[in-house]
């Protein structure tokens, strides 16, 4: 694979993802500000999806290609949250399903990809 290594924060950061979103909430620091899951929601997918399309950026042949790939990151990152989200929901021990946490990977999934193309 070419420039494969590019990856690799990426799939760490998917992997801490992965592990929070699925774990006891018992565990987690108790926050007392209701909006700040969401926006916590909203920078993790953020630093992900930026991760993610560098990664993919740098693993592609070519730059002909960018606005397949930006899709393509966006689509990565919007299933990871959706699919952690219906797996809270399925059998997490306390954890439960948000269409708004959904809502909230999503946008900070897309800031995220916009803000690494207006600077990059």
């Amino acid at each position: 694979m070419r420039n494969a290594i590019h990856l690799v924060p990426a799939v760490a950061w998917g992997a801490l993802i992965v592990y929070l979103s699925l774990t006891s909430p018992e565990t987690l620091p108790k926050v007392q500000w209701s909006m700040f899951d969401k926006l916590a929601h909203v920078g993790v997918y953020f630093i992900f999806s930026g991760l993610l399309y560098y990664g993919i950026l740098k693993q592609a042949a070519s730059y002909t290609k960018k606005q397949f790939l930006l899709v393509l990151t966006l689509l990565i990152a919007s299933l990871l949250g959706v699919s952690l989200e219906v797996l809270q929901y399925v059998g997490s021990a306390g954890r439960s399903f948000e269409m708004l946490d959904i809502l909230a990977n999503i946008i900070g999934s897309f800031v995220g990809i916009a803000a690494y193309s207006l600077f990059h």
